[in-house]
């Protein structure tokens, strides 16, 4: 007879899909987290929260921001990959805020930035670092010039770097049941389906799962089942894109443009454009910026990952390696990415960095073998990263900040009724669309992205104004500045076709076969193109243009001390049409508009915003665009009027002129 097994209660048993794995498959036991870690975090967060949000924008930015900041407000799709969990987390997000819709986006972009710092902090204290040195390292990054710009301007970038955080999280956990790999794999997902970009630092978070057991053939099922899981927000782009939503940035209904857009097909060329030698050099200003990037903190990173990857314990140096791939892949990225705006591209390798340092610090302390060194060089480590809050603080506070706003009202205001308005550059594209789509500003005026003309964008266009004599489009492949053209003369006979001062607008100028010529006379901020030979009633011009830039100057005047090159640009487009049309009344009668239009050029001093521009153009494309010299261009525009023409005097214009 057989000695009957005692029996185990059900609670008490844990099933084979369960089971954690051995302890010799285990190379790294994850910290546990203590009450007292979770407040420190919450309390560095808060802080975060406190000063992402005060010197959060007002309203939306320039560059990206005016059209995230509508896409989420609308539920929409902005540009690829169409972003669709975080355009949705942020328009329900966005929803708990009052007020003006771009900045709800930016009080969102600071959570998102915030819970990133204190994610950050909790996971330097599970990999083994101290709190002093997870202190260090988390402050030097969320006061980092880069990462801080994250947090007061809605962008895709900070939603990304918490994602990441929450990736590492989950795969510390990924040795638990198989639940916990199915969060890992959803985790994951989520975030490689963000930015596509991600699956190349991928490795990093697989190799975390490995570390600590949960990376196995039993467990390849749940995890590739969670990341599958994950992508299922795609499914929303065609569904969304079906209803014609405000934003609908390349259509994706059909299978094909669906694609195009995921895999962010218009931005591959950005990977063919630059050298090699562009790209070191694109390097080599990051490593010069690091010390506004992480401070201190950036020498503690060199120091915790040589003292990781150099170690003789096991899993410090494999650890080390697993964060060196993102961070070598990262630089490999930057390297070969050919864009202007590259300094948020190199935030996966400033955290890795910043998480480095976590460990730096503790190696630091560990090498004083006098506990009083021990006790001065613990504050004064966070005393260094609390430090940038002072260095980057002017040049991340955007309170006042609201140009790009002030720039595409003057440009609706400028508009005519009805007007067909070709439109180039992502911010004058993109808060035009905002002010339109969110705020229902200027329904009339039909904007147009000449750089958007494709199969999509013509459709799209035709179904939003269908009363509108849109020519044929003649099929992919056709020249964009073409079709504009056509537009153009579609057009021409019921509306007034205008641009804004960043299109390049002798490109749509020439004639279509045996058709009219054109030529660009200003108006306000814009262009408006006219055939040769039309009759112009120069003194009711003059008049608008002088209430127009009475209105606009007092909005614009004075102009910020601390810019960035996209907002200077924005000035230098007023300093542009100023010169530009008090050209055109310092010839005439209307002298006295012209004398006030040049002072005002001299009050924006557009050299020193100028002298931005081309810096910025020469070190990230390496190349010299030409100087326009706006104040002496208004200085010898001044030096005429009062009789001292210069060397090559200008043609008279009469009152009334036509159109050269």
């Amino acid at each position: 007879m057989t000695t009957p097994q005692k029996r185990i209660p059900r609670d008490e048993t844990t099933s084979a899909a369960e089971t954690p794995p051995a302890e010799s498959r285990r190379l790294f036991e994850p910290r546990s987290l203590e009450r007292r870690d979770v407040l420190v975090a919450g309390a560095i967060g808060a802080l975060c929260a406190v000063v992402y949000t005060f010197t959060a924008c007002r309203t939306f930015h320039v560059g990206d921001s005016p059209e995230l900041a509508a896409a989420a407000a609308v539920f929409g799709i902005p540009h690829p990959p169409g972003y669709p969990t975080f355009t949705l987390v942020t328009g329900l997000l966005m929803k708990l805020v009052r007020g003006d819709r771009a900045f709800a986006a930016n009080v969102v972009a600071a959570v998102y930035a915030s819970a990133a710092v204190t994610a950050f902090w909790l996971l330097a204290r599970r990999i083994g670092a101290s709190r002093v040195g997870a202190s260090v390292g988390a402050v030097a990054l969320a006061f980092g010039a880069t990462f801080w710009s994250q947090g007061v301007a809605i962008e895709v970038y900070g939603f990304d770097v918490l994602l990441a955080m929450l990736v590492a999280h989950a795969a510390l956990a990924a040795a638990g049941p198989w639940r916990a790999t199915l969060v890992t794999g959803i985790a994951l997902g989520l975030w490689m389906g963000h930015r596509p970009l991600n699956v190349v630092y991928a490795p990093t978070m697989l190799g975390i799962a490995w570390a600590v057991g949960g990376l196995d053939r039993r467990r390849a099922i749940p995890l590739g089942a969670g990341a599958l899981v994950a992508l299922l927000p795609y499914v929303l782009l065609p569904l969304r894109s079906r209803t014609q939503p405000a934003i609908d940035i390349g259509d994706p209904e059909t299978l094909d443009r669906f694609f195009t857009v995921v895999r962010g097909a218009p931005y591959v060329r950005h990977w063919t454009e630059g050298t090699f030698d562009q790209g070191v050099g694109r390097l080599e200003r990051h490593l010069l910026a690091l010390p506004k990037e992480l401070g201190l903190a950036a020498l503690l990173g060199v120091v915790g990952a040589f003292s990781w990857l150099r170690s003789d314990e096991r899993p410090r140096r494999v650890g080390g390696r697993v964060l060196a791939w993102t961070l070598g892949a990262n630089v490999a990225v930057c390297i070969g990415y050919h864009v202007l705006d590259i300094e948020v591209f190199f935030l996966p390798s400033t955290w890795v960095l910043a998480l480095f340092a976590t460990v730096g610090t503790d190696s630091a302390l560990a090498w004083l073998d006098d506990e009083g060194k021990r006790r001065w060089l613990a504050p004064l480590a966070i005393t260094t990263s609390v430090a940038l809050l002072l260095v980057n603080f002017r040049e991340n506070d955007l309170r006042r900040h609201d140009l790009a706003r002030r720039n595409a009202e003057d440009t609706l205001e400028a508009a005519a009724p009805g007007a067909l308005l070709l439109v180039h550059g992502d911010t004058n594209i993109h808060a035009l669309w905002y002010l339109q789509a969110v705020e229902g500003r200027r329904p009339d005026v039909v904007v147009l992205s000449p750089g958007h003309i494709h199969p999509w964008y013509v459709e799209q266009l035709k179904r939003r104004y269908p009363a509108e004599p849109w020519p044929p489009y003649p099929g992919a492949g056709t020249d964009q500045a073409l079709y504009t053209r056509m537009v153009r003369d579609a057009f021409a006979a019921r509306h007034k076709v205008m641009a804004t001062r960043s299109v390049p607008v002798e490109a749509y100028l020439s004639p279509i076969g045996g058709g009219k010529a054109y030529g660009a006379l200003p108006h306000g901020l814009l262009m408006e193109l006219l055939p040769f030979g039309t009759s112009l009633d120069v003194r009711s011009r003059a008049d608008f243009t002088l209430q127009y830039f009475e209105r606009a100057m007092k909005r614009v005047l004075p102009r910020m001390a601390t810019l960035d090159p996209d907002t200077a640009a924005l000035y230098l487009e007023y300093a542009l049409a100023l010169n530009q049309n008090g050209d055109m009344f310092s010839r005439g009668t209307r002298r006295d508009v012209a004398d006030r239009l040049y002072r005002w050029v001299l009050d924006l001093r557009p050299d020193e915003l100028e002298a931005v521009v081309r810096a910025d153009v020469k070190a990230g494309f390496g190349q010299e665009i030409p100087e326009q010299r706006f104040e002496a261009h208004a200085r010898d525009g001044l030096a005429m009027l009062a009789g001292h023409p210069p060397p090559t005097p200008a043609p008279s214009m009469s009152a009334k002129a036509s159109v050269p």
